[in-house]
């Protein structure tokens, strides 16, 4: 934040107001490592503890999009401090479902993410069409966010003050690594020109973008938006998710 503030005047000028709307990031960055039982990655199979079956929903099986080991998360983050959260979606080729479908979302949370209490679990044979995607290892890189988009916030100071800080954000890419996607912060709005959040009482979760290493493809090659209520977060509780894309 030091250097957003030290970049721009205008950003310099209505430095508290900035500060205060900071969110913590964690960003989703694939990693050389090699995936174990129980660590966090994206596509393969999910390790889910053992007997639990594949999930379902009406039209059929969901997809597994990736899992997160807690113990990976700092305590200062709002997030559970142990176990193994495996988001799932109900994607299908048909594209029977639309991306803010109640239930699209989905996320299972297994208590602990310890290897001997987890079994690699198989996708189904409906689920062939995605084909054999390997799982990929990622870190989970802590940092912070900003709004991006003039429709984030509705109090800015400053009719100028967005395009500030969306052109730190479109330039800050470079000088890192890759990333696909990341924790918490704000949602990486791309096509929209609304906020996908769907209300004050939401908070965005994940933000997944599209990778063609995994075969994700959301919405012609946006990000994927996934969000909890805030109560449900702080509780823990990740039974009812919304999601967007784009």
């Amino acid at each position: 934040m030091e250097q957003l503030l030290a970049d721009s005047a205008l950003v310099a000028e209505h430095a508290d107001y900035v500060l205060s709307i900071v969110r913590p990031r964690i960003d989703v960055v694939p990693s050389i490592l090699t995936a174990w039982p129980g660590s966090s990655r994206l596509g393969g199979d999910p390790d889910l503890p053992r007997g639990t079956p594949w999930p379902h929903h009406a039209g059929g099986p969901y997809r597994f999009v990736g899992q997160l080991n807690l113990e990976e998360v700092a305590a200062e983050v709002q997030l559970p401090r142990c176990g193994l959260l495996s988001l799932f979606v109900a994607d299908d080729p048909e594209q029977s479902f639309f991306w803010q479908d109640p239930g699209y979302a989905l996320a299972l949370h297994s208590p602990s993410a310890d290897p001997r209490e987890l079994e690699v679990v198989h996708a189904p044979p409906e689920l062939e069409w995605v084909g054999e995607v390997p799982g990929r290892r990622i870190e989970l890189v802590h940092g912070a966010d900003v709004p991006h988009a003039v429709e984030q916030r509705d109090d800015w100071p400053h009719e100028d003050l967005p395009a500030a800080l969306w052109r730190w954000w479109r330039g800050r890419g470079p000088s890192q690594r890759e990333t696909w996607g990341h924790l918490l912060g704000y949602p990486a709005v791309s096509s929209l020109a609304y906020d996908p959040t769907p209300g004050p009482e939401w908070l965005p979760l994940l933000s997944l973008s599209s990778v063609d290493e995994l075969d994700f493809c959301w919405h012609d090659g946006n990000p994927l938006h996934v969000f909890i209520e805030r109560e449900r977060l702080a509780a823990g509780d990740f039974s009812s998710l919304r999601a967007d894309a784009g």
